[in-house]
């Protein structure tokens, strides 16, 4: 029997709530909610600059998740490849703040995002 590489099938459920919430409660993020409108143009222009930046993350919107602002992230790509995307995404982010939609609380999710996917890709053993 042989196998081969993968390049596609897991995934990870990234929060970008923050990112297009601006001033409303979190509970205001629910879809169907009286703002739901403003919310999915926010999550659609994040993908937007996302695209535009050359990473493609897919809105959670897609898959029917109960509120606006998560977004679903495949990461079985090599490692090189992943730690470009991840840069182009935090580079979006920094855009999609610039709007002024996002909350003041400290963000470091770059840094976090990058160490769970380390995590995840080889576990305990970093050097794998």
């Amino acid at each position: 029997m042989s196998d081969t590489d993968s390049n596609a099938g897991m995934f990870i459920w990234i929060d970008l709530r923050r990112y297009i919430r601006g001033t409303a409660e979190i509970s205001a993020l629910r879809r169907g909610g009286p703002d739901s409108n403003v919310f999915e143009e926010r999550e659609a222009l994040l993908d937007e600059i996302c695209q535009k930046n050359g990473v493609s993350i897919t809105r959670g919107s897609s898959f029917l998740t109960e509120e606006w602002g998560w977004f679903r992230l495949t990461f079985t790509l090599p490692d090189a490849t992943l730690m470009i995307g991840i840069d182009r995404l935090i580079k979006s982010l920094a855009e999609v703040d610039q709007l002024g939609w996002g909350t003041t609380e400290s963000d470091k999710s770059g840094e976090r995002l990058k160490a769970v996917l380390n995590h995840l890709k080889h576990g305990d053993d970093e050097g794998k």
